[in-house]
């Protein structure tokens, strides 16, 4: 666990130290047992560490000398492939002093450049000064797990984990202009690639590093999805897919920590906790549930069932130290308003809430855990996958009701086309593909859709909620090479009878038990007790009720108020926020508003 903050600058006007000081203290929930800064005339380098031998070294930031000039990385990363590189690294005659995976990525930058980053098979944002050319490598992993943040400032630059350390320097202010509305509301909680709903703050996007020396910022694409065609045949395939998958597990699995795994009762989840069981005999499992939620659910084509029966099937077959955590629908709540701090954005509500009160749960028992989150993008576990009815050409399967999500904004900051708007965002997605089978052409491009926007925001919400639970939660599912090896086989090996995921369970359906193996998808659990819907009802009609509240600017009050009043389920986003979301996440958008003093601004389109 780390959090970064850098400024970097060849005017030689770096902010003073006490605002970096400020930024990573602000960041301290991702890393605080080990501080380091870096300092010269043209760069201001921290970072602050916390966990197991990968990360801690004596020499923090990492640093190195070569023909007296520095070279200074500071990383949030984890390698996973590290003693494969350290060996590749030791047959050139490289020294280690340590452990750590900063030493390690220093390593391999001096050896390869910027190419280093081909060879990591791991999470990461990266940032090394080469004071023997006075430039910047910055990096960030292919996925996009782990976040890095930054603005540009008068050709100064101000980058960090997160956005709320980028808001720390002086000269950049928190404004919201028209296209900024149009991403929290036409695209929310999704966003674009590299943008945030902050005006003049951006991501480095996944799978890119950049340069920056004082000519600028050079930004480059090092890894995108090539099409090939796939030979193997089906069993071949299914073995093929059982041992990837099961390795991408067990070196994620830390024998140096206390591991646990986030436990639904979902084929993803089962798949990680079997695997992991064979390694790790003391491995600790969990699961969420809502208080009195069994006395209201209703099953639904994106919700079928419950967890309980196949958790506990789960616990039987494997033995397993098992703790289900449940969350009271107040504390869902209470923690709306936090979970946009620690987000720095409007995002997915309760079900954020629900997973940061349930890795602080967890980090009283573990350090590390591994989640099944992001399979169903890569096998292909969502309805629209398969289903007709989800047919939504030029549009986001998960966000089909684009006249709602329009109707809330105010006329005078409505300047575009919602259908064309959202057919630009679709079409910028499929640009760079090369699909050779022209029968996997509509399936392939479901998947980079699906990786490129709804996995994104996934992951962006589980690395934001875990670490300010100070939990390491690790995504095995998003390996790299798993998303390779997957969008090259065809459509026809990964659906079958009528099942989808079927190529995934196939490969493990002789590790779990057989309900468990095909047990339709379920959904990440929410609330669906009534009083949780009447109480949010409350807070946004107090909210509104004041005609200066800042929400009233950008948002109509007779659209809240018909929200209020709405008897029909609305999906917002998908399977995850549906009609209450919907209204929590517009007194999320009010309290960001105002917790931020957001600046909102007129622009052009």
């Amino acid at each position: 666990m780390s959090g970064i903050v850098a400024n970097i600058s060849y005017k030689k006007t770096l902010v003073e130290k006490s605002v970096i000081n400020k930024a990573l203290d602000l960041l301290k929930h991702r890393g605080n047992d080990q501080i380091g800064n870096y300092t010269n005339e043209l760069c201001h380098l921290s970072v602050g560490n916390s966990g197991n031998e990968n990360l801690i070294v004596d020499n923090l930031p990492y640093t190195k000398i070569i023909d007296k000039k520095k070279i200074v990385v500071i990383c949030n990363a984890e390698i996973y492939n590290r003693d494969e590189l350290r060996n590749n690294l030791l047959k050139l005659n490289y020294q280690f002093e340590s452990k750590c995976d900063s030493e390690l990525i220093l390593n391999y930058y001096l050896e390869y450049k910027e190419n280093c980053v081909k060879y990591f098979n791991g999470v990461f944002s990266i940032i090394i000064f080469d004071e023997r050319y006075n430039t910047f490598f910055i990096a960030r992993d292919r996925l996009g797990v782990k976040p890095l943040f930054y603005s540009i400032i008068n050709n100064d630059y101000m980058f960090a984990s997160e956005i709320k350390g980028v808001l720390q320097h002086p000269h950049i202010d928190a404004m919201m202009d028209n296209n900024n509305l149009y991403e929290m509301l036409f695209l929310g909680p999704a966003r674009t690639i590299g943008s945030t709903y902050f005006k003049d703050i951006h991501e480095i996007k996944p799978a890119t590093y950049a340069i920056i020396s004082q000519n600028g910022m050079d930004l480059n694409k090092y890894w995108k999805l090539t099409d090939k065609k796939w030979v193997d045949d089906f069993d071949t395939t299914v073995i093929k897919v059982k041992n990837l998958v099961s390795d991408a597990i067990n070196i994620q699995l830390d024998t140096n920590d206390k591991n646990g795994i986030l436990l639904s009762g979902g084929l993803d989840s089962s798949i990680v906790s079997g695997v992991a069981k064979n390694k790790i005999k003391d491995l600790k499992t969990f699961s969420v549930d809502y208080k009195d939620n069994d006395l209201y659910f209703k099953k639904s084509l994106f919700q079928p069932n419950q967890d309980k029966i196949y958790i506990d099937k789960m616990v039987d077959t494997f033995k397993l130290d098992h703790k289900n955590i449940v969350i009271d629908n107040d504390d869902l709540i209470t923690y709306l308003k936090d979970v946009v701090r620690y987000r720095d954005l409007p995002g997915m509500v309760d079900i954020d809430a629900s997973l940061y009160l349930f890795a602080k749960e967890m980090k009283k028992d573990i350090d590390v855990a591994l989640s099944g989150e992001c399979a169903d993008e890569i096998f292909a576990g969502y309805p629209w996958y398969y289903n007709p009815d989800f047919k939504c050409d030029n549009k986001f399967p998960w966000a089909k009701d684009l006249k709602i999500r329009q109707s809330f904004i105010k006329d005078e900051f409505l300047n575009v086309n919602i259908d064309s708007y959202i057919l630009n965002k679709v079409n910028n997605t499929y640009r760079d593909l090369v699909i050779k089978d022209k029968n996997e052409i509509e399936k392939k491009k479901l998947m980079k859709l699906n990786l490129e926007w709804f996995m994104l925001t996934l992951v962006d919400r589980c690395d934001r909620m875990t670490m300010a639970a100070g939990l390491n939660v690790r995504v095995p599912f998003c390996d790299y090479r798993i998303v390779e090896m997957l969008y090259q086989i065809p459509w026809a090996y990964k659906y079958q009878n009528d099942t989808e995921k079927y190529l995934l369970r196939k490969a493990f359906d002789d590790l779990l038990p057989h309900d468990v193996v095909y047990r339709k998808k379920s959904p990440y659990p929410k609330t669906h007790n009534p009083i949780y819907r009447d109480k949010l009802n409350k807070i946004l009609l107090d909210i509104i009720s004041d005609d200066n509240a800042k929400i009233l600017e950008i948002i109509k009050k007779d659209e809240l108020l018909k929200l209020i009043n709405n008897q029909d389920n609305i999906y917002w986003y998908g399977q995850l926020m549906n009609t209450a979301q919907t209204i929590a996440y517009f007194i999320q958008i009010d309290y960001w508003l105002n917790e931020y003093k957001v600046k909102i601004i007129h622009s052009k389109s």
